[in-house]
């Protein structure tokens, strides 16, 4: 057995790269998803989100780990074909979807408070008793 020639360093690079796509996908997406959804199924939106990971992760699992695809090169040409299948896809729905106007929480004004400030501006212009002149 020969002994490697090529040192371990050269992945650190590849490392470092997919890190930074990962962190850049998950961020994107998790903000996009909370962002696009009703406030009362934000979490449910997330835990969907973190959902398709694990099913990324499993479909990548059953392929590699079963040997289904005997060489490595074949493999990744595989796993291209699948991305660029799941791209258009993709592509598709995104043409499709109309987005969802981010609302203010602090720009939302309650009946109540709607109410309340009616009330104030009548007893205003009636002159209520009050008001000190």
């Amino acid at each position: 057995v020969r002994p490697n020639s090529v040192s371990i360093l050269w992945s650190l690079p590849q490392y470092i790269i997919i890190t930074l796509g990962e962190v850049l996908l998950s961020v994107t997406g998790l903000e996009f998803a909370y962002s696009q959804a009703a406030p009362n199924m934000k979490s449910v939106l997330t835990a969907m989100w973190l959902l398709t990971v694990f099913a990324g992760n499993l479909i990548d699992m059953m392929i590699s780990g079963t040997r289904l695809i005997p060489h490595p090169a074949l493999e990744f040409f595989f796993y291209s074909i699948l991305m660029v299948i799941v791209m258009g896809v993709f592509i598709l729905l995104a043409m499709q979807y109309t987005y969802v106007e981010e609302q203010d929480e602090s720009d939302t004004v309650s009946d109540t408070e709607k109410k309340g400030v009616v009330v104030a501006l009548t007893e205003i212009e009636s002159g209520s008793p009050d008001k000190k002149e």
